[in-house]
């Protein structure tokens, strides 16, 4: 579990607010990292939210394994939303569009990458996996 501590300082930093479109143009940044995460990266931003993924630890057959949850943010770290709904195994979470964010979830580990569409909770995730076909 060592080859792990190098993801301990992992955080997601977001893009919160700009606010000039001009050259000198002031942007606001936050961490964003979350209680119980061993890393977290914002992926995209849309309106007052930023989109990305969680990684947790969890043990398989005694050796630490990191999974990716998709997760929102609301501009603060205690904003942190879980998209990861049960059972699926991994998420993320790549674009925002209005209240709707888009990317991928997996039923179990090392399955195929499913499309799926969230609106802002885990248990609004919609599978968006057309039939016939082996990962979308």
């Amino acid at each position: 579990m060592k080859q792990l501590s190098l993801f301990t300082k992992a955080c997601a930093i977001g893009l919160v607010s700009v606010l000039s479109n001009d050259a000198d143009a002031r942007y606001t940044y936050k961490i964003l990292s979350s209680a119980g995460a061993v890393g977290s990266y914002t992926l995209g931003a849309a309106g007052s939210y930023q989109i990305g993924l969680v990684q947790t630890e969890v043990v398989v057959d005694d050796v630490g394994v990191l999974r990716n949850h998709a997760a929102l943010w609301k501009g603060t770290s205690e904003s942190f939303v879980d998209l990861n709904p049960s059972p699926t195994t991994e998420s993320r979470a790549y674009k925002g569009y209005g209240d709707v964010q888009v990317g991928y979830s997996t039923a179990a580990f090392g399955t195929a990458q499913r499309a799926a569409l969230w609106k802002g909770t885990a248990s609004s995730m919609v599978d968006l996996h057309p039939a016939d076909f082996e990962s979308s």
